[in-house]
């Protein structure tokens, strides 16, 4: 089931956090057990570099202070703060991604901690149950152009927030995804990163696509041409929303087993796996599409590609 959103405002204007959290309102009923938001751009952007880690053991005041001193001694910070169960960690320069992987996943707080977002474009918010978890986050961020949501229905993992949606790439900044359908040969893609120092902290088939469109990205391809190879990479019925500090994307299995339509103006771009989530921005000269199966599309600013 679940529910999949993603938009991006054309003219670069704001609101985006708040057109994503209604299309999300409309698809709950497809995933009830988790919703989440990736936004970026605008007011989303920040003045340096951000590190939003969740805390998911038993003591997380406990944590928070072992995380607090470990990341002192290795990462120069501005700032740590405390929001709900994520520590954000404001950092004075852009970090040594493995570096930041060592010391707030490994070590102490091994299956416990987990990076869910780093960058300086966006930010990132997981909720367990209804999208009304959200609301707070979307107040915080009125100024975010585009980004990515979901709605969870927990089919293969446990209803917790690790294994919620979006995830981000750990080993890029600002690069998120989500995802409607399986992903098959996930543990074939987990074992290959994995050799290559990549850390997996949930159980879900979908935190392997930001991990593998952050490599591929690394070894010179577009967006674009990152979501091209997932189609040739991933097996399984699957349609996968991306986003980065510039863009948003889309990619469809070869089959088109998942329900997706597309709305474009001038304005906006809003897709969704079900009318309903963009019917509310309709408006005259709207065209509303199905992508063809294997189809991938990438929008930034006022072109697509």
């Amino acid at each position: 089931m679940c529910g999949i959103v993603g938009y991006l405002n054309r003219r670069g204007s704001s609101g985006a956090a708040e057109v994503l959290y209604r299309m999300l309102g409309f698809l709950e009923r497809r995933g009830p057990d988790a919703a989440g938001l990736a936004v970026f751009g605008g007011g989303a952007a920040r003045a340096g570099w951000a590190v939003r880690v969740l805390l998911s053991g038993p003591d997380r005041d406990g944590d928070e202070e072992t995380l607090r001193e470990f990341v002192r001694r290795n990462v120069p910070l501005r700032e740590v703060r405390r929001e709900g169960p994520y520590v954000v960690l404001e950092l004075a320069d852009q970090p040594d991604w493995g570096t930041l992987g060592d010391v707030v996943e490994d070590g102490t707080l091994r299956g416990r901690a987990s990076i869910v977002y780093a960058g300086s474009e966006g930010d990132l918010w997981k909720a367990v149950g209804p999208v009304e978890g959200l609301r707070g986050f979307v107040a915080s961020r009125p100024g975010a152009g585009h980004g990515i949501g979901h709605t969870r229905m927990a089919t293969e993992s446990r209803e917790d927030l690790i294994n919620a949606q979006p995830f981000a790439a750990k080993n890029m900044p600002d690069l998120a995804a989500v995802h409607n359908g399986h992903i098959t040969n996930h543990l074939e893609w987990k074992r290959r990163l994995e050799r290559r120092g990549y850390r997996f902290t949930a159980e879900s088939d979908s935190e392997v696509i930001p991990a593998c469109l952050a490599e591929w990205i690394r070894e010179g391809a577009t967006l674009e041409e990152a979501l091209r190879e997932a189609l040739r990479a991933f097996d399984g019925s699957f349609t996968i929303l991306a986003a980065d500090g510039r863009s948003v994307g889309v990619v469809r299995d070869r089959f088109a087993t998942k329900p997706l339509v597309i709305a474009e103006t001038e304005d906006f771009v809003a897709v969704a796996n079900e009318t309903t989530a963009v019917a509310p921005l309709l408006g005259e000269g709207v065209h509303v599409y199905e992508p063809s199966a294997g189809e991938v599309r990438v929008w930034s600013g006022s072109t697509a590609a």
